[in-house]
């Protein structure tokens, strides 16, 4: 075995250690990271489903997926979050057999007084809520 630093011609007894960094890797890493992103998209995105696409932008996502579409959402928090990463995604279409959900919320009581109520469901805001009041009866 040879080394750099320990001559050859000692014959004594003795324990040495010595650490080359010859082989050892130097600089920035060369591996490229990828991220997946798979979600739904909207009729009105123009992408191939099941197609990866490489998506540097914001706004490409939503051109391709849709605005507002799990997709488009997904690689804006995405993006929010890591700047530099390929971002990788996959549309995923709509069953055609889907039946698109709706829910309601009944706010029920008398008002003890005039304000405002915000709505956010899952973190986000409903700006788009169609209020129906029915007038209540008194208490009697």
């Amino acid at each position: 075995m040879d080394f750099d630093a320990i001559p050859k011609n000692i014959r004594i007894p003795f324990f040495a250690a010595e650490f080359s960094n010859v082989r050892a890797f130097s600089g920035l890493q060369n591996q490229r990271y990828k991220t997946l992103i798979i979600g739904q998209m909207l009729p009105t995105g123009n992408a191939e489903a099941l197609k990866p696409y490489r998506i540097s932008m914001k706004h490409d996502a939503v051109q391709r997926f849709g605005a507002g579409s799990m997709l488009a959402e997904q690689v804006e928090v995405y993006r929010d979050i890591d700047t530099v990463t390929e971002i990788i995604a996959v549309a995923v279409p709509d069953s055609a057999a889907a039946i698109a959900a709706t829910a309601g919320i009944a706010i029920t009581g008398l008002a003890s007084s005039s304000g405002v109520v915000y709505c956010y469901i899952n973190g986000s805001q409903c700006r788009r809520l169609r209020a129906r009041f029915r007038p209540m009866s008194a208490p009697r």
